[in-house]
């Protein structure tokens, strides 16, 4: 911004969409008001018909990032798609997965563990 030269900012899931121009020059649409980054994250989605139910869904989930003293770094929820986006400390990725494979590994919810998305590298 300093030395004046524009930044295109990307969506890393849809790079074809056009983004959003960063700059030093005044424009009508403030679109952006900032923009943040964690290193060494490692992204956990689940998707699917366990959030139907999502009251009961999003206790549960808490209670079992709060047993295992697991901190969330970033979450996201998607309502039209019943997606839930967790992002933990690389450190930490493999224990919440085991902590979410403990608690929702009963027969009935086999499908939630199904609609796990393990995603490290960020």
């Amino acid at each position: 911004m300093d030395s004046g030269i524009p930044v295109w900012v990307k969506n890393t899931f849809h790079p074809e969409a056009k983004g959003t121009l960063v700059s030093n020059q005044q424009s009508d649409h403030n679109l952006i008001k900032g923009i943040s980054s964690i290193d060494d994250i490692t992204i956990v989605s689940i998707s699917g018909w366990s959030l139907s139910n999502k009251d009961a869904f999003f206790s549960r989930l808490f209670d079992v990032f709060s047993r295992y003293q697991l901190p969330i770094a970033f979450m996201t929820h998607s309502n039209a798609g019943m997606i839930v986006t967790l992002g933990f400390r690389s450190d930490q990725a493999q224990k919440a997965l085991a902590a979410l494979r403990e608690e929702f590994g009963g027969l009935e919810e086999r499908r939630v563990l199904e609609s796990i998305k393990f995603e490290e590298g960020y």
